[in-house]
């Protein structure tokens, strides 16, 4: 059943939108860099590559864990109204990612816990960070 949830997410691909960015340098730069490891997510666990995938995860739970400081500190800053909401989404895969310690190197744990990354990574790209390049765009105008 996992595999044919991520086969049909494999052929699609996470792509940028431009609605993503905010114009800071380094949050667009860490959103492509999540989106790019989303898609390699999607290629490993299509091509079933375990070492990889493994790896891969670990990148992006360390990756993460630096742009979420990052990011919440400029949320701050700027007064933006929907910091809690964000904050909440980041804790939600975060507890995903901790689950991970829990797991018997069971491969159908791992790709389970892709499939709810890279749904994690969609949402939270269209509907958090979305909002979130809005109201950075209407502050600096």
């Amino acid at each position: 059943m996992i595999f044919q949830i991520l086969k049909i997410l494999r052929t699609m691909l996470i792509k940028w939108n431009n609605e993503y960015e905010t114009g800071v340098e380094w949050l667009d730069v860490d959103n492509r860099h999540f989106i790019s490891i989303g898609n390699e997510l999607l290629n490993i666990v299509d091509n079933i590559l375990p070492f990889n995938l493994l790896s891969l995860i670990g990148e992006f739970s360390k990756c993460l864990s630096r742009y979420f400081r990052y990011e919440e500190s400029l949320m701050k800053s700027i007064n933006y109204i929907y910091t809690d909401s964000h904050v909440n989404d980041h804790i939600d895969i975060t507890i995903i990612l901790f689950s991970l310690s829990y797991f018997n190197n069971d491969m159908d744990d791992y790709y389970a816990i892709s499939s709810l990354i890279i749904g994690w990574l969609i949402n939270h790209l269209q509907e958090h960070e979305v909002k979130l390049a809005k109201f950075i765009k209407h502050t600096v105008e």
